[in-house]
């Protein structure tokens, strides 16, 4: 059910310059991860994804499109929203029975 033309892109950035480049776009641009303090990834509409590293490639900031079909962490998402939580509301959730042990 997600509509055809949403990408992803990496852009290397912060979070705050990112969030001022998108504006206006907001209600088809996210920032779904902030990878680094100065890496972040926005997904949305493809054409908004594709003007928006357009204008910060004017400014010289770097970023480029993710080989992704959709705008996953999106407003694009939003019709899928509801069959994802009838999936969801369909797992028995339990305590964790096996240990985890990190490396850091």
């Amino acid at each position: 059910s997600l509509p055809p033309g949403g990408t992803m892109a990496a852009v290397f950035a912060p979070a705050y310059t990112m969030r001022e480049a998108i504006g206006t776009r907001g209600a088809r641009l996210a920032i779904p991860a902030i990878n680094a303090p100065d890496s972040v990834v926005v997904s949305g509409a493809k054409d908004d994804v594709e003007a928006l590293l357009a204008e910060l490639a004017q400014r010289h900031v770097e970023g480029q499109r993710l080989f992704v079909s959709l705008a996953a962490h999106s407003p694009l998402v939003e019709p899928a929203l509801d069959a994802m939580q009838a999936c969801a509301a369909k797992v028995t959730k339990r305590a964790p029975r096996q240990p985890v042990a990190w490396n850091l």
